[in-house]
């Protein structure tokens, strides 16, 4: 188990992974259970919900050797980030176009929080039926709906931030896998408000998941569905109109 806590019916996954920071650059496969990352770079393991949010295995940021693994005090993390460019491609599934599926491929340059403590440094791309769809937005959420709403209008990304059981916390997210799905908890379908999401909150029939996760009991956020998220935007061009079998 990658986790403690993991998205029913979630298969764990593996995607190429490339580090690179001022010592060089590393090759290596991440793993994900929809949940968290774990990804293993020169000799230690890192688990995290986002590559600004990582821990090693058996110690602390602060106690990593200098010499192998540059970590910055002033990046997101109270802990210390690892300062580095981080570079995933991930398969992302669509509806509507000539194939089920695209590749994204998202970066998170973290190499200059130390100097600029400038949170935004994810972007990303999406290649799909032979186009690229590019944005450098910041955080995920922003990114994938900039590349949504560069698609066709009858194209719709299918992954947890677009689905109708996810929602952030009104207390705040970051920059990636930070969505919690209640599609577990009975009053799923009721929820319209933030007092609905805090009593879902404490009821813990929740879980932690990635934007860009998806699993089968996916739903597709309708327009007018409320959703603590930003997602509802990408209805507001005339003419984008979602399947309703999703």
């Amino acid at each position: 188990m990658l986790q403690d806590v993991s998205p029913a019916g979630v298969i764990p996954g593996s995607f190429p992974l490339t580090y690179e920071d001022c010592y060089g650059v590393v090759e290596t496969t991440c793993w994900t259970d929809g949940h968290g990352l774990v990804f293993s770079l020169r000799g230690r393991t890192f688990r995290g919900c986002s590559f600004s949010l990582l821990d090693p295995d058996g110690t602390t940021m602060a106690e990593l050797p200098d010499d192998l693994f540059p970590v910055g005090t002033y990046g997101v993390s109270g802990d210390g980030d690892l300062l580095a460019k981080f570079t995933l491609t991930v398969p992302l599934a669509v509806t509507g176009a000539g194939q089920s599926a695209g590749n994204l491929t998202l970066t998170f340059d973290l190499r200059d929080l130390r100097e600029t403590k400038d949170y935004d440094y994810v972007d990303g791309c999406l290649e799909l039926d032979g186009a690229t769809y590019r944005s450098t937005r910041g955080y995920v959420e922003n990114l994938l709906i900039d590349v949504q709403e560069q698609l066709p209008d009858d194209v719709f990304l299918v992954c947890c931030l677009s689905c109708r059981w996810s929602h952030y916390t009104p207390c705040g997210n970051d920059d990636f896998g930070c969505l919690r799905c209640l599609r577990d908890w009975d009053d799923a379908s009721t929820v319209s408000s933030k007092g609905d999401l805090f009593r879902a909150w404490s009821s813990d029939a929740w879980v932690q998941v990635q934007e860009t996760w998806c699993c089968p009991r996916f739903s597709l956020l309708q327009p007018g569905q409320w959703a603590y998220k930003d997602w509802g935007q990408v209805y507001q061009k005339a003419g984008r109109v979602p399947p309703p079998e999703l």
